[in-house]
């Protein structure tokens, strides 16, 4: 025992005792932290992020995403709905996105978008629609709905939306859509919608309609016109669309989307990321350390410890030490980690959450955490480590 305690004056006992006592936040806990807040920035890390975010657990959050991700049924949709799911990150990112939607730029596509709305000729479905727009509130929804503008670019999606469109559940949706794209069944519809195809009596609609006739001026899209509210399937207006969204990447675009990322260092992001780095040091964390300090003194601890340095050196000894070390990943941090992962199913944890691992990468946060890291070894932990050290060379084991 005597010697046992001598000789881990020798380099190899030195180490390995500090080792020990820093190491206590075991190879695989050390590999997977560092791991953790290094790798954040690497595509692997951020796919399994984006998983986790997309698995958030709730049922109501599970069935949607699970449809979302059904509904991606081509690989070009699949990758816009990850974009538009990571993109759409904050409201004025929303509203940014719906703008961008709006003010797709060639004239057409605003005459026809203005057309399709100013032509929803019954007053329920322009109700409809307006409240419809109103009240997508949700995140989920919003996304939703920027994604089922988007996605009409290909024939599957355009077929989603009609097919949503069409299968609107209540019953003055059915009969007011089936009529309005069908019989426009009401007096004043079916007089307008036959005046306008037809007849275009009146000076002024005819001229507009022959103003909007010829200002369509390729044959793509006199027919795209045509065809604008049933199949949208003109190369014309396809190329148009996906223009319309791959340009949105220009430089300001580019340039709001970096910001609007490194931006959500939200108050709730910060505070919850320093609360998660500072709670680390809770009464749980704190009264193991202490008691794993602190009992490193009594004779019992003594001999346990002599002995565990000593069995170190046979596998069986290594692996045990190993699984006590990852076993400190006890109920408590066991807890904290399922808290972690379960609330991150509010939209602003979830926000939040994906932003806080994103914005890791930029200096300050790389200092913050390797500063939080760097001071767990305080005054406390040093004189405790030192006293650890000292006290094992106690009367006893003097004597």
């Amino acid at each position: 025992m005597s010697n046992a305690l001598k000789y881990q004056t020798d380099a190899c006992a030195r180490n390995r005792m500090s080792n020990a006592l820093k190491d206590q936040t075991d190879a695989c806990a050390r590999n997977r932290m560092s791991n953790a807040l290094k790798d954040q920035t690497d595509a692997c890390a951020r796919n399994r992020m984006s998983n986790a975010l997309k698995e958030q657990t709730d049922a109501c959050a599970r069935n949607r995403m699970s449809n979302a991700l059904k509904d991606q049924t081509d690989a070009c949709v699949r990758n816009r709905m990850s974009n538009a799911l990571k993109d759409q990150t904050d409201a004025c990112a929303r509203s940014r996105m719906s703008n961008a939607l709006k003010d797709q730029t060639d004239a057409c596509a605003r005459k026809r978008m203005s057309n399709a709305l100013k032509d929803q000729t019954d007053a329920c479905a322009r109700k409809r629609m307006s409240n419809a727009l109103k009240d997508q509130t949700d995140p989920c929804a919003r996304n939703r709905i920027s994604n089922a503008l988007k996605d009409q670019a290909d024939p599957c999606a355009r077929n989603r939306m009609s097919n949503a469109l069409k299968d609107q559940t209540d019953a003055c949706a059915r009969n007011s859509r089936s009529n309005a794209l069908k019989d426009q069944t009401d007096p004043c519809a079916r007089n307008r919608m036959s005046n306008v195809l037809k007849d275009q009596a009146d000076p002024c609609t005819r001229n507009r309609m022959s103003n909007a006739l010829k200002d369509q001026t390729d044959a793509c899209a006199r027919n795209s016109r045509s065809n604008a509210l049933k199949d949208q399937t003109d190369a014309c207006a396809r190329n148009r669309m996906s223009n319309a969204l791959k340009d949105q990447t220009d430089a300001c675009v580019r340039n709001r989307m970096s910001n609007a990322l490194k931006d959500q260092t939200d108050a709730c992001a910060r505070n919850r990321m320093s609360n998660a780095l500072k709670g680390q040091t809770d009464a749980c964390a704190r009264n193991r350390m202490s008691n794993a300090l602190k009992d490193q003194a009594d004779p019992c601890v003594r001999n346990r410890m002599s002995n565990a340095l000593k069995d170190q050196t046979d596998a069986c000894a290594r692996n045990s030490r190993s699984n006590a070390l990852k076993d400190q990943a006890d109920a408590c941090a066991r807890n904290r980690m399922s808290n972690a992962l379960k609330d991150q199913t509010d939209t602003c944890a979830r926000n939040s959450m994906s932003n806080a691992l994103k914005d890791q990468t930029d200096a300050c946060a790389r200092n913050r955490m390797s500063n939080a890291l760097k001071d767990q070894t305080d005054a406390c932990a040093r004189n405790s480590r030192s006293n650890a050290l000292k006290v094992e060379v106690d009367a006893c084991a003097t004597l």
